[in-house]
């Protein structure tokens, strides 16, 4: 499962009460949530998808509340702030405008590529398990 901004916040808050539901297994072996906010996740459980979180370092509150499930889900979640990256870094038709919700959206070729990388070793890692 991935998503990006609202599809990252849509997996953020029903991810956990999908996996607090049901108890039968995993619907999904993995799961990537890049620059949504992190809130609902504080209270990842054990044995949960596993999930990666990517945000940019300027995505405003989006970056600290990601910093602040990282620590608090002890290892549960992988998290990774990009450092000098903005909401929506990997889009380059948007780079220069704001959204709805006043973040600041600017294209980076380097926080894109490294999310690419991120995603290709967490999907690796995550799926060869299977």
């Amino acid at each position: 499962m991935l998503g990006f901004s609202h599809g990252a916040i849509a997996i953020n808050s029903m991810i956990v009460r999908w996996r607090l539901r049901a108890k039968q297994g995993n619907d999904f072996k993995a799961a990537v949530a890049l620059y949504g906010h992190c809130r609902d996740v504080g209270l990842y459980p054990e044995g949960s998808i596993p999930l990666l979180e990517i945000v940019g370092e300027k995505d405003r509150s989006f970056a600290q509340s990601c910093k602040d499930a990282g620590a608090s889900t002890r290892g549960r979640i992988e998290v990774h702030i990009l450092p000098g990256a903005h909401h929506a870094f990997d889009n380059a038709e948007f780079s220069g405008r704001s959204d709805p919700y006043g973040h600041d959206m600017y294209y980076s070729r380097e926080a894109t590529e490294r999310a690419r990388r991120l995603v290709g070793e967490f999907l690796a890692r995550r799926l060869k398990a299977s």
